[in-house]
Order: structure tokens, then C-alpha cells, then sequence
């Protein structure tokens, strides 16, 4: 029986080092494969079957007539025929539990052994950062109206529900804040790696010199200026092409003369380069978020889930 630890998310937990080091543990020769698809930019995502469910959002129809079940079936049996175990994050499933559920069903049929590797984070910090990676693919509303629109989509619990469903007792749920906060002797998305493989696959801990090898070379991610975020609003206000905001999100980041204008402007500026516009809508969005905080996944109270194992 193949062996086989799902990263599902959430959003914004650090989805992004964890697959870089992920990348970067299969270059070291560490005992798994860390399956993705070579045809993404930077390899980390594996946008070949998984991600394309959950990305699409397909619906149980589209899913019966459109979505080719044999390439999702095919690289299962992979899986399950492989003698290494394996590791698969997409972090996009969290949010999407229809998705999650057809993958896991797969896995099922094919009698894989599968682990659930899920993240969550206090529930305004999880808004903010979800709502500037919303503004990148084309959000043109203020965060409260995102917010209250999206609200079904962000309280969801049902991709833990049917994680606990397909795995009982192989669900590892990590609290995020905790984790940045209290891991201070190593990267902590390092040292969640090295504990997920150690609790999926009895792996043995890392030694000192794997741990030096496995170095990630980016700068620490600092959010955006809430200034960039207003210009990136009225770009797709404007232009109704995303791609064209992430182009325009890429150059200002780059350019150090705007960074420089930015540092150095002051309140009295364009109010769409006015940090104070937007710092106030995000007031309103961490208002917003503490008032439904206890009805969500992120607050740790699984009232009807008794199979997740809460971890640090």
C-alpha cells in the first residue's frame, strides 16, 4: 500500500515555503517523492490533477462530463504502486471541499494510506492576507463587502469534516500563529516539515547538516504596503484584467523609486496612495472577522469533529 501526506491548506499559512523546502528535500535525496508538476514556473505546485479540481471548482455534473478521471486515477495508482512515500501539497483544496472529496475518494479506491497535513490561522489575520491575495485575481470590492460576500466560503469546516471522514485519526491540524510565534530556533515551516514526516512516515528527525542544506534563499515576506493594495484595487477597477494588476504588482514592487515615494509620502497625498483609506477598511474587516471568529474553523473548537488530531 502507497503512502501518501496531503497538504490542503489553508490558504496564507505558509503554503509557499513549505513546498519550497518540499522542492528542495527531494534535491537532498530525503526518502519520499514530493510529486509536482515540472511544467509550473517554479515547481512547487502540482497543477497537473489536483490542483486543477480545485482551481476549476468543478460541480458534480462538469466533474461527470468534463474532468478525465483517468489522469486523476492513473496518478493515484502511481502513488499507491510506489515503494518511496509521497508527499502532495495544494494548498487551494482547503477552500474547495467538493475537490478534496473526489481526490480523497480516489485514494480510497485505490487503497492508498493517506495523511492530511491542514493549517489554520486566527481568523482576521486570515481575512487580511486572504483578501490581498483576492485583490490580485481581480477583487474590486472594499474588504467588508469581500468579506461578507465570501463569508460561506471562509467559515467553512467542511474540508476538515470530510478529512476526518476519509482519515480518522491521520488529520494533523497546526495553529499558524502559534507556530510563527513560538518557533524560534529553526524556520518554523521547517520544523513543521520535519514533524509531519516524522508523524506520516516515522521519519527520523533531520540532522544538523540537512538542516543547513535545506536553506531557502527569499527575502522574508512582509505583506504589501496597504497603498500598493489601493493601486492594485483601482487597476482592476479600471483595467477588469488581473493580469494586468499582477504585472502592475511585479514592476512597483521592483521599483525602488516608487518604494521610495511611498515611504516618503504623507497623509495629504492622492487618497488612493493614502494608507489611511485602507488601513480603516481593514479596521472594518477585523471587526467584521472577531464578530463570526467563534463560528469558525480557525477559532479550534471542533464541536462536531472528533477525529483531527490538534498538534503543535
Amino acid at each position: 500500500m502507497g503512502k501518501l501526506l496531503l497538504h490542503i491548506g489553508s490558504e496564507k499559512t505558509g503554503s509557499r515555503s513549505l513546498q519550497a523546502y518540499l522542492n528542495l528535500s527531494s534535491e537532498f535525496g530525503l526518502p519520499f517523492d514530493y510529486l509536482t508538476d515540472a511544467g509550473h514556473i517554479h515547481g512547487y505546485y502540482d497543477y497537473s490533477t489536483s490542483a486543477e479540481l480545485a482551481l476549476k471548482g468543478y460541480s458534480n455534473s462538469e466533474l461527470n462530463s468534463d474532468f478525465d478521471f483517468g489522469v486523476l486515477d492513473e496518478r493515484i495508482k502511481k502513488v499507491k504502486d510506489n515503494t518511496l512515500p509521497s508527499v502532495l501539497s495544494c494548498e487551494l483544496f482547503y477552500r474547495n471541499p467538493n475537490a478534496l472529496r473526489i481526490f480523497l475518494s480516489c485514494c480510497k479506491k485505490h487503497s492508498v494510506d493517506c495523511s492530511i497535513l491542514a493549517l489554520v490561522r486566527s481568523f482576521p489575520k486570515y481575512c487580511r492576507s486572504l483578501y490581498g491575495e483576492a485583490i490580485k485575481w481581480g477583487e474590486v470590492e472594499r474588504p467588508l463587502k469581500w468579506a461578507k460576500r465570501t463569508r460561506l466560503s471562509l467559515l467553512s469546516l467542511e474540508a476538515l469534516s470530510i478529512c476526518a471522514d476519509f482519515c480518522p485519526g491521520k488529520t494533523f491540524l497546526w495553529n499558524f500563529d502559534r507556530l510563527i510565534d513560538e518557533v524560534n530556533w529553526v524556520d518554523p515551516i521547517l520544523f513543521l516539515l520535519e514533524k509531519s514526516l516524522a508523524q506520516c512516515f516515522e521519519f527520523d528527525s533531520f540532522s544538523d547538516d540537512q538542516i543547513a542544506a535545506l536553506t531557502l534563499d527569499r527575502p522574508q515576506n512582509q505583506g504589501l504596503d496597504p497603498r500598493l493594495l489601493s493601486i492594485m484595487r483601482e487597476s482592476n477597477r479600471s483595467f477588469k484584467d488581473s493580469r494586468v494588476t499582477r504585472a502592475l504588482l511585479s514592476c512597483l514592487s521592483k521599483n525602488h523609486l516608487v518604494q521610495k515615494a511611498l515611504d516618503n509620502s504623507c497623509e495629504h497625498d492622492e487618497p488612493f496612495l493614502s494608507p489611511l483609506r485602507m488601513q480603516r477598511e481593514f479596521k472594518q474587516l477585523e471587526k467584521f472577522a472577531q464578530s463570526v471568529e467563534h463560528l469558525h474553523s480557525h477559532h479550534l473548537v471542533f464541536s462536531g469533529i472528533k477525529s483531527l488530531y490538534i498538534t503543535f
